[in-house]
């Protein structure tokens, strides 16, 4: 007669490892959490030491450059002081980010070119001036979050047959390349499969007199610029291409003030006040 022994197997599934280690589990869940928020509560002071040493606390007046030759974005008026969206903006954002403190504010006119080298040699502490990340003039500085939207678009002469910049058959385009990303409008060429060549372009003279003498089919530019070439006869397609955002330019080394300006930023655009700015200046 055969002889069978059984064996008695105990099969130990995941959930009952689970509820045998609960308790020592929550425990070190517990302690992570703590840590987390220590490690989290340590950066915040850190920041925030470092913004209040920074040159919009410790500093009686501060300078801020704006562009003034795009309206409504900024202009200098009859008074000789200068207006627009722009200067509004950054008045409402350094109110909210220093409350109940005295500042004087001098307003320091520029051009976009003129960003960067107003910043390196303290002209100006902060710039906006159309400034997108990534571009050349915005090299080497901190920049904040896009505090506006703008609609990348493309200008043809007025007796151009062109709708849209994609049913562009070979042919050249033009790329305001201080004021985009050459990048940008490469994908841009290459997800529509178009056969064009790209050509850079740093002044509206340039521009303006290469596309009206034929030897670029459109410049490719953000509407707030568009605007001089529809004042100069030419039309601007009706289609955007995307989206580029405007942002404020600072100094290096000023990460607290950045992020302490991109809270304010959301802030804005969270309870209106931006909507509301962009309305009163027609954008």
């Amino acid at each position: 007669m055969k002889k069978y022994t059984t064996k008695r197997t105990t099969d130990i599934s995941a959930m009952d490892i689970l509820r045998e280690n609960k308790k020592p589990l929550l425990a070190l869940a517990a302690v992570a959490a703590v840590i987390v928020a220590a490690i989290l509560l340590i950066i915040n002071l850190a920041g925030r030491q470092s913004f209040d040493q920074s040159f919009l606390v410790s500093g009686d007046t501060i300078k801020i450059g704006i562009r003034t030759d795009v309206y409504p974005f900024g202009q200098v008026g009859e008074d000789g002081n200068v207006t627009g969206f722009d200067r509004e903006y950054i008045d409402e954002a350094l109110r909210r980010l220093l409350p109940d403190q005295e500042r004087r504010f001098e307003y320091v006119p520029i051009t976009s070119q003129d960003a960067g080298a107003s910043i390196k040699y303290s002209v100006a502490n902060i710039c906006l001036g159309l400034l997108v990340d990534g571009t050349d003039r915005a090299s080497g500085f901190r920049l904040t979050d896009p505090y506006y939207t703008d609609a990348v678009v493309a200008v043809v002469p007025s007796t151009s047959r062109l709708d849209k910049l994609s049913n562009l058959d070979g042919g050249k385009i033009g790329v305001f390349s201080g004021a985009i990303l050459l990048d940008d409008v490469e994908k841009y060429v290459e997800k529509n499969q178009m056969d064009c060549g790209l050509l850079r372009y740093f002044d509206y003279e340039s521009a303006m007199v290469d596309i009206e003498n034929n030897r670029v089919n459109a410049v490719v530019l953000p509407y707030a610029l568009a605007r001089q070439f529809e004042d100069a006869g030419f039309r601007v397609l009706a289609e955007p291409l995307y989206e580029v955002g405007y942002s404020i330019m600072l100094p290096t080394g000023q990460a607290a003030v950045t992020s302490e300006l991109n809270k304010v930023i959301a802030e804005m655009e969270y309870d209106g006040t931006a909507a509301e700015l962009k309305y009163k200046w027609g954008l």
